[in-house]
């Protein structure tokens, strides 16, 4: 079993984003390495846009990629839209699940979802 945190998947995102190339074409030239590389599971954690901006608008420090409400934002959700579209949608793709993220409820039973699909996997 392989299990990655931000693995190869957060990978391509991430040099996307910084990218001009479109996503299909990005994710495109990087499918083999994806197909190579790729976890047992990928684990979608999504949480509404008002949360995921209002998260992002609260860090103090400043630490993040891209601001609420500018190209980067629009194109790094486009991103994320496009990988998990990738990934739901092809034979060879790992399994992967979506996990809510808009409380920490959300995300207690979240762990319990993982942990069923990383047994049901494996058995």
């Amino acid at each position: 079993m392989t299990l990655l945190d931000q693995g190869v998947y957060q990978g391509v995102w991430s040099a996307g984003l910084r990218a001009s190339t479109n996503w299909s074409t990005l994710i495109d030239r990087f499918d083999v390495i994806l197909s190579r590389t790729a976890p047992d599971l990928v684990v979608l954690v999504e949480a509404d846009m008002k949360t995921i901006m209002n998260r992002l608008r609260s860090r103090e420090d400043g630490d993040t990629r891209f601001a609420p409400d500018s190209q980067a934002f629009d194109r790094g959700i486009r991103g994320y839209e496009s990988l998990k579209n990738r990934i739901r949608s092809t034979d060879t793709a790992p399994a992967s699940i979506v996990i809510e993220n808009e409380t920490r409820e959300d995300l207690s039973s979240g762990v319990d979802r993982i942990a069923e699909s990383i047994h049901s996997i494996h058995n």
